[in-house]
């Protein structure tokens, strides 16, 4: 994601453009920013058809996992990833200032998810005042005080993910505003902003020092990750456990910081465990969160060394590019949209009798990027037009003051 994003990263969008960069940017790093995007919402756009009944179970899965790799996983580790990767980079350009960092940062993104939930409940109003319902169902039936400040922070959705529905209800009150807007990786991600600042300071002094500690943190929290009283709700989803993935973009920090230090060889090691993880026929004798870092660091490797492709790719990387201008806003209304649309797309094939077919899946996923980018772009827009009206009026006072 770009740096006026939730993701502040390296972006090569300035390669693409006339005149001098004030620093080296990587396109790279958009590139699988867009993979990382395009994985997590065709694993929850198939997600949807099997819960709305239009695809069984089995025959989704092959679409997106093997014996050793689940895309969505995959998605949100390089999400993260490259999250510590853009932030050490950007962070570099001038003095850092941990105030300036945090009021920056969470007005990026917290104003977006403000104004995407306003937007998806108005849209929701209206939904129910054309369908003769009322608005009341919209509305919690009971929130405790602890709720709106979970709210406020974006860190919501993530407190339900990390406490289980029953343990959620009963300190933060029923879930009728949960729509999935950010999902729980924004509260992940305000925590691991929250942090930065310190491991900042760390990775500076000693990077390989940092590693090191942050490596072995990975590993003994895994050990016993199901014996920490605290992790015992979330037992099988550590890949949801911001305890597991500051893991992500604590490497990702580190790699910013050696990418001219990485040898060009290790894009063979890299290229042969993406392709065992891809084509191995069993079960690999490895944790899932250590499948995870170990696959991810591998992919990262592996498109580090094709930098140089993908600067000559310039008219590919203006897509990429343009992507990567409204990726932080789509991952907040990805979720809506594939709601939406999956839920009226099966109900035309349901009345018509006609079956959901493979090619299909195809279809309805281009479908779905398409109006959520469009949907990401008119967010904006809109978070753009107070400053330009703002900006105009400016302009009008000087004129006629002249």
């Amino acid at each position: 994601m770009r740096g006026d994003g939730a993701i502040a990263v390296g972006s090569c969008e300035r390669l693409l453009r006339k005149g001098p960069a004030l620093k080296k940017k990587y396109c790279y790093m958009d590139v699988m920013r867009v993979i990382s995007m395009l994985f997590i919402v065709f694993y929850h756009m198939l997600v949807a058809l099997y819960s709305t009944g239009a695809r069984a179970y089995d025959s989704l899965q092959p679409y997106f996992e093997n014996k050793n790799i689940h895309i969505a996983t995959v998605g949100v580790g390089i999400f993260f990833m490259l999250s510590g990767a853009g932030l050490m980079l950007s962070s570099q350009k001038d003095k850092f200032k941990t105030g300036d960092f945090y009021k920056h940062r969470l007005i990026k993104i917290l104003i977006p998810y403000y104004l995407v939930n306003v937007l998806y409940f108005l849209f929701l109003v209206l939904i129910q005042i054309h369908r003769g319902h009322s608005i009341s169902a919209l509305l919690p039936k009971r929130m405790t005080i602890l709720r709106p400040f979970a709210m406020l922070f974006g860190m919501d959705t993530y407190m339900m993910t990390f406490m289980g529905g029953n343990a959620y209800s009963r300190y933060f009150g029923d879930t009728a505003l949960m729509y999935g807007i950010g999902e729980w990786f924004l509260g992940c991600l305000v925590l691991m902003y929250f942090l930065f600042p310190l491991l900042r300071k760390a990775m500076l002094k000693n990077k390989w020092l940092t590693l090191a500690i942050s490596t072995a943190y990975l590993i003994l929290i895994v050990a016993f990750y199901s014996k920490i009283p605290l992790f015992r709700i979330m037992a099988d989803v550590p890949f949801c456990n911001f305890f597991v993935k500051i893991y992500d973009f604590i490497l990702g920090m580190f790699l910013a910081l050696v990418i001219k230090e990485t040898p060009r060889w290790t894009f063979w090691p890299a290229l042969a465990v993406v392709l065992t993880f891809i084509f191995c026929p069993v079960k690999l004798p490895l944790d899932i969160s250590i499948a995870i870092v170990l696959l991810n660091l591998a992919i990262y490797l592996v498109f580090l060394r094709m930098e140089p492709l993908f600067e000559k790719a310039k008219k590919p990387m203006k897509a990429v590019v343009f992507l990567c201008k409204y990726s932080y806003i789509y991952f907040l209304v990805h979720h809506v949209v594939i709601l939406q649309v999956t839920e009226r797309k099966f109900e035309r094939y349901k009345t018509s009798g006609t079956a959901f077919l493979k090619r299909d899946i195809l279809v309805l996923f281009l479908e779905e990027l398409l109006i959520g980018v469009v949907c990401a772009a008119v967010v904006a827009y809109l978070l753009k037009l107070p400053s330009r009206i703002f900006k105009k009026r400016e302009e009008g006072s000087d004129g006629s003051g002249k």
